[in-house]
């Protein structure tokens, strides 16, 4: 009997952290439209700030990478 209720309770515990591993991706990747739209202004602002469009394009590819990793 005892075997049977540790099993449950992994099954329970391994579902519970799937569904925050799934819940956490789609929070993330509902907040890269956001990096995107954020790394255009990015891109924009060191344009007119004298920036080449090589080093523009840099700046807004290094905050998309930072956006993607910390998710926001």
């Amino acid at each position: 009997m005892r075997r049977g209720m540790s099993g449950r309770l992994l099954f329970v515990v391994i579902f519970l952290l799937l569904a925050f591993l799934v819940a956490n991706r789609a929070l993330v990747s509902h907040g890269s439209g956001n990096c995107l739209q954020d790394a255009s202004s990015v891109k924009q602002k060191s344009l007119s700030e004298g920036f080449s469009e090589a080093g523009s394009r840099s700046q807004a590819e290094n905050f998309i990478a930072r956006c993607l990793i910390n998710g926001r």
